[in-house]
C-alpha cells in the first residue's frame, strides 16, 4: 500500500507537509476518512480538526473551512485559518462566539454568512473546551 502525501495551507504558509497512511478532514456535512487509493475528489471542508496519521502520530490542526482536494494518493488542504488546538482560547472563542450572536444580519446573504460564521465560531469553543485552555 502506497503513502498518501499531505500539504495543508493556508494563504500565508505551509502548516504541514509530508506522508501520511490515513487523514480525517472535517467537511460542512461530516468527517471524511482517506487512506491510500481513495477516489480523486474535491470537497468544502466545515470548522474543526483535520488529523494526520503517520507512523503511529497524529497531526491535529483545527481548521476553519476551507477545500480539500485527492487526487491519485495527493491531498491538498487549503484553509483560511488553522492552528493547533493547544493554541485555541476558550474565552477568546466564547467572546467572538456571544459577539456573532448578538449582530444582525438583515437579508438572505447576510443571513447565510452568518450561518457560515456561527457554525466556524461554534466549532472553535467545541475545540477549545476539549483543549482545557
Amino acid at each position: 500500500m502506497s503513502a498518501l502525501t499531505v500539504s495543508l495551507l493556508t494563504p500565508e504558509q505551509v502548516l504541514h507537509e509530508g506522508p501520511a497512511e490515513r487523514v480525517v478532514v472535517p467537511m460542512h456535512d461530516g468527517e471524511v476518512g482517506i487512506l491510500p487509493g481513495h477516489a480523486s475528489m474535491v470537497g468544502r471542508l466545515g470548522a474543526g480538526i483535520s488529523r494526520i496519521h503517520h507512523q503511529g502520530q497524529s497531526v491535529r490542526v483545527f481548521v476553519s473551512g476551507g477545500f480539500v482536494q485527492v487526487s491519485a494518493n495527493q491531498i491538498t488542504i487549503l484553509t483560511d485559518d488553522a492552528r493547533p488546538p493547544q493554541e485555541l482560547d476558550r474565552a477568546e472563542a466564547m467572546e467572538a462566539l456571544q459577539g456573532l450572536l448578538q449582530e444582525p444580519a438583515v437579508g438572505e446573504e447576510a443571513q447565510a454568512q452568518k450561518g457560515r460564521q456561527l457554525d466556524r465560531a461554534r466549532a472553535r469553543v467545541r475545540v477549545a473546551r476539549t483543549q482545557g485552555s
